[in-house]
């Protein structure tokens, strides 16, 4: 009885090279395929870094904007008793800006004022607002203090006065005597480790 080829052919399974082809081709698929489900996942975390340093800044020119928009000519007394600037800033120290400003709401009625002094500085890389809640302070002041956005290598201000010349300190060291207490328009010059260079212009109303 003569045997049918065929058959045998059909019933003799895998041979071992078939097997190692596979198992190569499989392997390969593999890699590609956690290679792009890494390239995935990293791009996302990357993507989301991103979106929360992006909504940092946007939370902080918030409160900047804010700040400069309600600002006012109104001198304090610091924590020393002597006299200080409705808006104060210096590059080369660690002060940032202070500044006097009106608008703050009081839903429940409490008998205080509606003016605060609110001050923008670097704590190591972080940038902070510390609101004060008495004006005029005795003593080691109280404040609110707030972490708006980290990373940050430098914290620059310049000021335009009267004569739209830009300072970089406020008041001018050299005032002329048609200068306002407060700036015309505040330039604000941040220098994040992953953003960049972010500079953002900010007018102040009726300077």
């Amino acid at each position: 009885m003569a045997l049918n080829m065929s058959t045998i052919r059909d019933h003799s399974g895998f041979t071992l090279l078939e097997i190692l082809v596979a198992v190569s081709i499989f392997s390969i698929m593999s890699v590609v395929a956690l290679t792009g489900i890494t390239t995935i996942l990293n791009s996302q975390e990357g993507t989301e870094k991103v979106a929360v340093q992006i909504k940092s800044l946007q939370n902080t020119f918030f409160y900047l904007d804010r700040d400069l928009r309600y600002a006012i000519a109104r001198d304090i007394r610091d924590e020393f008793g002597d006299s200080e600037a409705a808006m104060v800033a210096d590059n080369t120290g660690p002060q940032g800006l202070a500044l006097t400003r009106i608008g703050i709401g009081n839903p429940q009625g409490v008998k205080r004022s509606s003016m605060v002094r609110v001050r923008y500085w670097l704590r190591d890389d972080t940038l902070m607002r510390s609101r004060y809640k008495t004006l005029d302070r005795a003593g080691e002041p109280e404040s609110l203090d707030r972490a708006l956005i980290d990373k940050l290598d430098e914290l620059e201000f310049r000021f335009l006065d009267a004569d739209n010349q830009w300072q970089n300190a406020w008041p001018p060291l050299n005032p002329t005597a048609k200068q306002k207490p407060l700036p015309r328009a505040i330039e604000i010059n941040l220098t994040h480790q992953e953003l960049g260079k972010i500079t953002r212009v900010i007018p102040l109303p009726g300077q």
